[in-house]
């Protein structure tokens, strides 16, 4: 891989987490960092050219409303922002330093993909070692899969994600990457007893895309907070336990 795409995928991967509204309507551009305690959602990044940074936010501070609505984690934050449109200015309050701050956001459009077709991120050579990494990162991501609803570190999983990312398209069949304009996004096949389980890495956000017998289209399963790993069906709990 040449310096010059390892700069290029560098670069999309600090896109990947980049927090936007649960429907994908609006961007807000803050990373947070990781789970947090309940009390706001501690930022651990600001994205340049994005709302959040032109509203003065930095790394460090702790968001804790949105007009007026409490974002004790990122997941409501999510559900918060994806009541506004592009061009809306939403009064946020936060902390810095332990002082209570307000600014004002004005949020703006998801841009655009750059074309109707998947792009690949980047290519780098197949090699034994490229095989054994994803071989090896493929493996991790079903020993967390089973560990599924309760015990699965999603840590480890965004970190496989990560790697398998890193790797571009030029891996083995059964895992595809592709850039729709901003957002790294990953589709990886694993076969089980009666059929694959897709694990989908959309915009940061972790689903499960299971085919039914019964349908055309997979039944997707949002795997993102401890609720959504509750909610998962019996029976594809215990698929995900077959490796």
């Amino acid at each position: 891989m040449t310096k010059q795409h390892t700069a290029i995928l560098c670069l999309l991967l600090l896109c990947l987490p980049l927090l936007q509204a649960a429907g994908g309507a609006v961007v807000f551009g803050v990373v947070p960092a990781g789970e947090s305690a309940g009390q706001g959602v501690v930022v651990r990044r600001v994205a340049e050219h994005t709302p959040a940074h032109a509203a003065g936010l930095m790394a460090g501070d702790v968001i804790e409303s949105v007009q007026g609505t409490p974002t004790p984690q990122a997941a409501a934050l999510k559900e918060v922002l994806s009541a506004y449109a592009p061009g809306d200015v939403v009064r946020v309050r936060y902390r810095r330093s332990g002082e209570l701050r307000t600014t004002l956001v004005e949020l703006a459009a998801r841009p655009e993909p750059v074309s109707e077709e998947a792009k690949p991120v980047a290519e780098v050579e197949l090699t034994p070692e490229v095989q054994l990494q994803f071989a090896q990162a493929r493996s991790r991501l079903r020993i967390q899969l089973a560990r599924l609803p309760h015990r699965m570190n999603t840590q480890q999983v965004q970190a496989d994600l990560m790697e398998l990312l890193s790797l571009a398209r030029s891996v083995p069949s059964g895992c595809t990457t592709w850039l729709q304009g901003q957002d790294v996004q990953l589709s990886l096949s694993l076969d089980y007893p009666g059929g694959a389980v897709e694990l989908r890495c959309c915009n940061g956000d972790l689903f499960l895309a299971v085919q039914d017998p019964a349908s055309s289209e997979p039944v997707v399963y949002p795997i993102n907070t401890p609720a959504e790993r509750a909610a998962l069906p019996h029976d594809l709990v215990q698929r995900l336990r077959q490796r």
